[in-house]
């Protein structure tokens, strides 16, 4: 069993790998570290729990919270997002601390150098760092089949061909899952 400092450091070293996943969603939490962490948060109140966690294992805990959203967010068409976490933390969330926490959160993103959005509602600024939803995948996957079938595939060395691609993509998902089109 490591210490919480451990996987704190080992995540942030497989943050900085080349090609490493620019989602912190993406990256899996060991279940004695999440575990340990609600532990921590649930036993205190949310608020300094959260504190202390994100001051002593800033990468950890945000990946902790942006893995989480990834995988629980928006099923079965559930919008609710602060009930989410409050099942995460073992505690409701008070309406005027919300702020604190997506502070804290978009804090720890910009020390890791991952983009925050400056723009839309708290739970966009969280939803970006977790990645594509894990019940938006198939949507996302048929986008990108849809945008490949109609330009064909990008020259992966091509970096405006890619980004005109993922535009594309964007845009077709934009209508119905515009958070999507976000990440």
């Amino acid at each position: 069993m490591c210490s919480l400092a451990e996987y704190d450091r080992r995540l942030r070293e497989r943050l900085g790998q080349p090609n490493s996943p620019p989602f912190l969603g993406h990256y899996a939490i060991a279940e004695d570290a999440a575990r340990r962490l609600h532990v921590r948060v649930s036993s205190q109140q949310v608020v300094v729990g959260l504190r202390e966690i994100f001051l002593k294992w800033p990468t950890l805990t945000t990946a902790w919270i942006a893995r989480h959203i990834r995988e629980r967010y928006g099923e079965e068409d559930d919008q609710r997002f602060w009930p989410i976490l409050a099942e995460l933390f073992g505690h409701d969330i008070p309406v005027r601390k919300r702020n604190n926490i997506t502070t804290w959160f978009q804090q720890r993103c910009r020390r890791l150098e991952l983009p925050v959005p400056q723009d839309g509602q708290n739970v966009d600024r969280f939803v970006v760092q977790a990645g594509a939803l894990l019940h938006q995948l198939d949507v996302l996957v048929r986008r990108f089949l849809e945008t490949e079938r109609t330009q064909g595939l990008p020259d992966e060395d091509d970096d405006v061909t890619c980004l005109r691609f993922a535009s594309e993509v964007a845009e077709r998902l934009r209508p119905a899952n515009p958070r999507l089109a976000r990440i």
